[in-house]
């Protein structure tokens, strides 16, 4: 039947029919809609907040020194890595839950309850077992992004000087 969506859509359908296929592909693709918005709000969100924390340090000025503003306190490495860390913390029970419900063939019936619903379900079932393969995971995220991090204002000035745009 072949990999990915289409593919779960024909076994599905061949289990449940058409109606029964849509829903059983849509409450997946929901579940992992869900568990991204998750990652992405809390990752951009802290990332943003180590921003500002650098604004508010470059806008400030020391009394030692003649007036020369403050270095900056967070690097975009530490920014990014920091948040890659975060959010994979708050976001890892949901992420465990929709990996699941994703394991589970097309001839399963999806849980019909929310996928934060049935997180917390399992959470209250597992206790902090879910969380295993936090501190891997935690780890394989914070270097890749702090590494992304360190490397995103070099590309970007890069592109800036040498990939012309117009104007």
């Amino acid at each position: 039947a072949g990999n990915g969506v289409v593919g779960l859509f024909v076994e599905a359908k061949r289990h449940h029919g058409s109606v029964g296929a849509f829903e059983c592909v849509g409450k997946r693709m929901h579940a992992a809609g869900v568990r991204n918005a998750i990652f992405d709000s809390t990752f951009f969100g802290v990332k943003r907040i180590l921003e500002n924390w650098n604004n508010v340090s470059k806008s400030s000025t020391c009394s030692e020194g003649g007036g020369k503003t403050k270095s900056t306190l967070v690097s975009s490495g530490f920014a990014y890595g920091v948040a890659a860390v975060t959010a994979v913390t708050v976001d890892y029970a949901v992420d465990v839950s929709v990996k699941r419900t994703y394991a589970t063939g097309p001839e399963s019936a999806i849980p019909s309850v929310g996928v934060l619903h049935h997180t917390l379900h399992m959470a209250s079932r597992e206790g902090l077992k879910i969380f295993r393969g936090l501190g891997a995971k935690s780890v394989e995220f914070g270097i890749s992004y702090t590494i992304t991090g360190l490397m995103a204002p070099y590309i970007s000035s890069f592109i800036n000087l040498y990939i012309p745009t117009e104007q």
